[in-house]
């Protein structure tokens, strides 16, 4: 027993070492970078095998799938040209090496030797940049990188207002791209159309989260690779490309890393259970290894024939449906001189028969009409055979909103071939006849799923979109939208809105507006043809009065619709636009002007750090603060809360005093404004002020005094002012007495008092000071005592003129 144990593992250990060993091994990864191209090397111990090779949607994900035995996950960071990185994730019999770019490119790869060879081109334009950019505003600079290499862009609000300093000469639209990106913290990414999103690292995670359906904007590698643990991409030769929809290399490395994940956590789960089940058998070995041959062009398992112990070795979704097949081996027989048949009817009695003949040399079976004539000793073969979903019970789906390509697409992925598929299309319906496992089928469904998926960039409202099964992963900040759904959807949405435009022509005349003028005011592209006639694309709704708009453009131009040459900063235009109820649309190199106050928003751009000042401030302007300025400077002063600017106009010396002042305001300074009375002067609060040792300027102008400082200082300083002008006749002085006097003078003689550092500051008419000053001076402190008493006051008369008439009290509570 010992000794054919011992052969058993000697056997099985055998056959480790003979599959292992016709895999390479990656030893080496590197590139180099020559006149027209970036090569990646990948080096083995052998000649590598590329067993498969794609790329995403966007061309910016390069998959390979290589025989390969490599131990760990590597990541190298190229970011040269357009290249990022390279990432190669580990499998059981196959590594998945990946190459991301920074743009769309196309790939070529050779193999020579025992070294695989990935060449990409170092630009995905031939076009050479140069150009200066000082202190533009970001969304600037990006566009006019768009509209010159003639990418398609789309910006998030994040990407918007960094102020852009640097120098492009015959740049490729790489290096400016990655410059740009160091220069403002900003990241990328690109969606299955090559529409390139730029935006914070935030927004760029949180589409990328979405796209998965993950909520909370945040993904980890740990919470990504449960979607793929139980799914066909936790294995070697499935397809990963098509899971990059969206995202940069940063979210790719992130994909890529919950791919392999997923792949070993699978194959942990798959470790406790016993992998080869060992069977005896008594056939002739090479009829034996023929039949499993057979077998395996159908049945998804391994085999390995152990013949010193008789022991046949058996692996995989299938082995059971082998065995049961491997014990009907039966040694040839002469046939008999009668056959008995059994007959059975079934949709697939070809396929059937096919199968049996494959099998067995020796068995009798015919095929009429559906029927199948088997002879009576392969009865019980035949009716599991009748039940399988390989070979007579196939699986049969159909996809509604799945294109039959797509359908096609997954079964080559899968290596599923005919005739073990049958697929048809009937009225926008797909029918699949699928012939495979329960394994292979639900990898299946799975990665048809996966590939109905894609997304879009659509400019159109909600309302529109409400009548297609699609969800908008992000809004952006020109109206349009990135939106997600199946491929048929996507595609019904983009008819549809194909469908709802049409062309308007115009005959073109030599005074009209440029191309960008046209389409920027009306809102629609505008091209122009050779033989001078302008093709507006527009919604067939808006057909009947484009022509009129056109018209008013024509007629307005130069009066209420105008240009202005040069860049603009995005506040000063958004400013323009509130201050004079005007439409301002931006190009390149100039503004569009637009409504009846055009001409004045014009000179108000152009008289800007001249005249006029835009003044960032850091706290909600009052109207004291802007009556303050206009008094002050002699300025005229216009604020807008929700931009937390202001505008500051006039001559440029007290303009720029004004916005300095503006600017210097902060969370901690206050400003507080108040009437005063004619017996109150400015020396009065400043030296309340100083009494109270508060941080307070005050300036007066007019009949008005302005207190700024601290908010808390001003607040207390305004109280004790306000006690001042409760009358005409009220004033102040400081008085220096006992703090147990202090409730006695309040309650006898009516007057109000703060306590400060000398004394007190005692608040009341003249008569009442001098009447607590003279009391201060007719009294000791150790002659007075304070008693709490029931005794009515005409008592206590009595009481003081038995003992002592000289005696003063009184009632203070």
């Amino acid at each position: 027993m010992k000794s054919t144990n011992l052969l058993k593992f000697f056997g099985f250990i055998m056959f480790l070492l003979a599959f292992t060993s016709s895999f390479a091994e990656l030893i080496d990864l590197t590139y180099v970078k020559t006149s027209s191209e970036i090569v990646i090397i990948v080096s083995f111990t052998k000649t590598p095998t590329v067993q498969y090779y794609s790329r995403n949607g966007s061309k910016t994900v390069h998959f390979f799938v290589v025989n390969d035995t490599c131990v760990s996950p590597i990541y190298l960071p190229i970011n040269a040209e357009s290249v990022d990185a390279v990432q190669v994730i580990p499998f059981r019999d196959a590594a998945n090496l990946f190459v991301y770019t920074l743009t769309p490119v196309s790939a070529t790869y050779n193999v020579t030797g025992s070294r695989l060879y990935i060449r990409l081109p170092l630009s995905t334009s031939a076009k050479r940049m140069t150009a200066n950019f000082t202190s533009l505003k970001s969304e600037v600079v990006f566009k006019d990188l768009a509209d010159f290499f003639g990418i398609n862009l789309v910006l998030y609000d994040s990407a918007k207002g960094k102020l852009v300093n640097t120098r492009v000469n015959n740049s490729t639209i790489e290096q400016i791209l990655r410059n740009l990106l160091t220069l403002t913290g900003l990241s990328y990414a690109y969606s299955e159309d090559q529409t390139l999103y730029i935006g914070s690292q935030e927004d760029i995670e949180k589409t990328f989260a979405l796209n998965f359906q993950i909520p909370g904007g945040k993904v980890s590698v740990e919470e990504l690779s449960k979607l793929f643990m139980d799914s066909i991409y936790a294995l070697p030769l499935s397809d990963k490309s098509k899971l990059f929809t969206y995202g940069g290399s940063n979210e790719y490395k992130i994909l890529a890393s919950a791919i392999g994940l997923a792949a070993r956590e699978a194959a942990k789960k798959m470790e406790p259970k016993p992998t080869w089940y060992y069977f005896s058998y008594t056939a002739d070995e090479k009829e034996l290894e023929g039949f499993l041959e057979k077998l395996k062009k159908i049945y998804d398992f391994d085999f390995v024939l152990l013949p010193e112990i008789k022991q046949l070795a058996l692996n995989g979704a299938d082995y059971e449906k082998v065995w049961e097949l491997v014990k009907t081996l039966k040694p040839a027989q002469k046939p008999a001189i009668e056959t008995q048949y059994r007959t059975f009817t079934t949709e697939y009695p070809q396929r059937v028969a096919e199968f049996l003949k494959q099998l067995y040399k020796d068995i009798n079976v015919e095929v009429i009409g559906d029927k199948l004539y088997v002879s009576t000793d392969y009865e019980n073969v035949v009716k599991k055979l009748l039940e399988d979903p390989v070979i007579a019970r196939p699986w049969r789906v159909m996809f509604s909103d799945t294109s039959e390509d797509t359908v096609k697409t997954a079964l080559s992925y899968l290596d599923i071939a005919e005739p073990n598929y049958i697929v048809k299309s009937y009225d926008n319906t797909v029918y699949v006849t699928l012939f495979v496992n329960e394994k292979k089928y639900k990898e299946f469904l799975d990665l048809v799923n996966t590939m109905s998926f894609t997304t879009a960039t659509v400019k159109v409202d909600e309302a529109f979109l409400k009548s297609f099964n699609v969800a908008v992963v992000q809004t952006f900040s020109d109206g349009s939208r990135l939106v997600k759904g199946k491929i048929k959807e996507i595609e019904r949405l983009k008819k549809a809105i194909e469908e709802s435009i049409t062309n308007v022509v115009i005959k073109a005349e030599p005074s009209d507006p440029s191309k960008d003028v046209i389409s920027k005011v009306l809102g629609y592209p505008v091209d122009i043809t050779t033989d001078g006639y302008w093709i507006i694309t527009v919604p067939k709704q808006e057909s009947s009065t484009i022509q009129e708009k056109f018209k008013n453009i024509r007629e307005n131009f130069g009066k209420s619709i105008i240009t202005l040459n040069g860049r603009y900063d995005e506040n000063a235009v958004e400013i323009a636009k509130k201050i004079y109820g005007v439409e301002i649309y931006t190009l390149s190199d100039k503004l569009i002007i637009y409504g009846t106050q055009s001409q004045n928003a014009k000179q108000f751009l152009e008289k800007l750090t001249v005249e006029n000042f835009i003044v960032p401030v850091q706290i909600s302007l009052s109207n004291v603060h802007i009556d303050y300025v206009r008094k002050v400077y002699n300025v005229e002063v216009i604020y807008f809360p929700e931009m937390n600017k202001a505008v500051v106009f006039g001559p440029i010396e007290p303009a720029l005093r004004a916005a300095a002042y503006l600017k210097s305001l902060n969370m901690q300074s206050d400003l507080e404004s108040l009437k005063l009375s004619s017996s109150l002067k400015k020396e009065d609060l400043e030296k309340l002020s100083s009494l109270l040792e508060l941080n307070v300027k005050v300036e007066v102008i007019g009949d008005t005094a302005y207190l700024k400082g601290i908010k808390n200082d001003i607040e207390k300083l305004v109280k004790e002012i306000n006690k001042l002008i409760l009358s005409p006749e009220m004033t102040y002085d400081v008085i220096s007495y006992d703090e147990s006097l202090d409730e006695i003078l309040r309650k006898i003689y009516n007057v109000q008092t703060y306590k400060i550092k000398s004394g007190y500051i005692v608040y009341g008419t003249k008569e009442q000071i001098q009447n607590v000053k003279a009391f201060l001076g007719q009294v000791k402190l150790e002659e007075i005592r304070i008693l709490n008493t029931q005794i009515e006051e005409a008592y206590l008369g009595i009481i003081r003129d038995i003992y002592d008439s000289s005696v003063r009290y009184y009632k203070i509570g």
